[in-house]
């Protein structure tokens, strides 16, 4: 088992390596002021960059935040340096926090142009921290200021939001465009916020929009699905030892709902999948453990519901070819399921529940057909706390994606 699991991870770096983000067309400036031609890694970010990769006259560089200007991929996004004064405490309260005091601290930032014109606004994302900032006829650039702390009174907390944002727009864009009314009401988001620079700027205005791409795909799943030997343990029969059962070949069905996420060029995916899936085996077995008894059978013949949520990664080969890795965890709800425990005289039956965590690895063809190969663990009880069966199968998948949305 050992030695599978080594050659399994040292495969999956293999593909991890083979399965690159591609290189597309588009430019940084040096800071001689010199504007490059180049291809770029586009790793389509959700945090702000620090590092680039690019290849130029056939040979891959890396340059750091020190070596660039300013960046773009055609028809992507795009990133400029800047000097700016930062206040890093999260915008949304954690916990209780009283402090409403924005500090600052000066950092060498590569910010995301946003919106560019008469005014221009800027994004900087890093975990759990979303700001923006934002200067008007090339002054100095601003971050943004919103926050939100605790106040206590009568008793009670209750959180205040720290809007100064609104007073910095209003006192530098306010104009026969953009009244009293279009700052009272603005909220602390990019739509909001793009959306007031653009009024501003006018027919001038140039924004930097990249559409993200939030598809969900629909698919069905069926496939085999062999158990490895089940271990139950009964200890209220007298069967102290976990008694591994041979199972047999069953049949699943899953319906797949896939949400993929718009970053990182679409590499990652939420799952959810209901499955529906048979459970047989039956094995007799001889011991003395009960009342001189000296055999016993335990079988199953049933069907459960098996609801998981996973998370999914693709590796992408080419165009039309992608590998994927998944994982996912869910519970088993019984659909009339139990296991029978048989004495010559009495026969006991179990009611069981099962917690399911489950690894796969497969390959999808033109985001239509797919295969996958998947080991899944499940771990249950049965009616007392110290009744309990270990599962562990392996499915082969077959799915067919019957709609996406795009």
């Amino acid at each position: 088992m050992k030695k599978i699991y080594i050659t399994t991870i040292l495969l999956l770096v293999q593909l991890y390596l083979f399965a690159q983000i591609d290189f597309e067309k588009g430019y940084y400036i040096n800071n001689n002021g010199k504007k490059i031609e180049c291809l770029i890694k586009n790793i389509d970010w959700l945090y702000n960059p620090e590092k680039i990769i690019i290849k130029l006259n056939g040979q891959e560089k890396r340059l750091n935040i020190d070596d660039i200007k300013e960046f773009q991929i055609y028809n992507g996004k795009k990133f400029i340096r800047l000097k700016v004064d930062i206040d890093r405490t999260p915008t949304k309260v954690k916990g209780i926090s009283y402090d409403s005091t924005f500090n600052f601290q000066e950092e060498t930032l590569l910010l995301q142009v946003l919106v560019e014109g008469k005014a221009n606004l800027y994004s900087y994302r890093k975990g759990e921290l979303y700001f923006f900032f934002f200067n008007k006829e090339n002054n100095t650039v601003k971050q943004l200021l919103y926050r939100e702390y605790n106040k206590y009174d009568d008793l009670s907390y209750y959180i205040v939001e720290k809007e100064t944002f609104k007073s910095q727009l209003y006192a530098k864009l306010k104009s026969k465009k953009l009244t009293l009314r279009h700052f009272k009401n603005l909220e602390y988001k990019e739509k909001d916020l793009i959306k007031l620079f653009n009024l501003y700027n006018g027919n001038n205005s140039i924004e930097n929009k990249v559409e993200k791409k939030e598809t969900s795909n629909f698919s069905i799943r069926p496939g085999l699905n062999y158990s490895a030997p089940i271990e139950v343990y009964l200890p209220m029969l007298g069967i102290i030892n976990n008694k591994k059962i041979n199972s047999k070949l069953n049949f699943r069905l899953g319906l797949e709902l896939e949400f993929i996420l718009p970053f990182n060029k679409n590499k990652w995916a939420f799952t959810l999948e209901p499955t529906f899936q048979l459970l047989r085996f039956q094995n007799t077995f001889s011991t003395n453990a009960y009342a001189g008894i000296n055999e016993y059978t335990i079988e199953s013949t049933g069907k459960y519901l098996t609801i998981p949520i996973g998370i999914r990664y693709y590796l992408f080969l080419n165009k039309s070819a992608k590998l994927f890795l998944n994982g996912s965890v869910g519970l088993s709800l019984n659909l009339g399921t139990k296991i029978s425990v048989s004495y010559p005289e009495r026969t006991y039956d179990y009611k069981f529940k099962n917690q399911v965590l489950s690894f796969g690895i497969g390959f999808k063809k033109n985001d239509k057909i797919s295969c996958e190969i998947k080991t899944e663990m499940g771990k249950g009880s049965l009616i007392a706390p110290e009744e309990k069966f270990n599962q562990l199968s392996f499915e082969f998948i077959i799915g067919y994606t019957l709609f996406n949305n795009k």
